[in-house]
This record gives structure tokens, sequence and C-alpha cells, in this order.
């Protein structure tokens, strides 16, 4: 089982926060993973879409616009 991007503790001052449903993204795991999926395509000129109805977090989209 993989390691939880944030513990116990920072997840419940987010949640004070920001409420609850509370979904965390890590800029940088995204972007490698982006990156990943890119690369084990093997098809020249592919582009890769994102489905906005999945989830429209204006900065995730942004982020992955780069």
């Amino acid at each position: 089982m993989k390691k939880p991007l944030i513990n116990a503790r920072e997840a419940t001052v987010l949640i004070k926060k920001h409420g609850s449903p509370l979904y965390v993204y890590r800029g940088s795991v995204v972007e490698e993973r982006y990156t990943a999926l890119k690369k084990a395509i093997a098809y020249p000129q592919t582009k890769i879409s994102y489905a906005c109805k999945a989830n429209a977090n204006e900065v995730l989209l942004t982020r992955l616009l780069r």
C-alpha cells in the first residue's frame, strides 16, 4: 500500500479550514504522472485530453496545461 500524500493531522487541519469532502493534490505528483503517461504512449503527435466533467478544479487544469 502506498503512503498517503498527507498525514491524518494535516488532513484534519485542512478539513477544518476548507470543509469536507476535501480533495488534496500534490502538483509535483500530478505533473510526474502526466509526464509518465505521455512517455508511455509511443505514437507521435499524441494529444492527451482531460475530462473536465470528472474534475473542474481550475488550479489542477492550469497545471495540466503547462
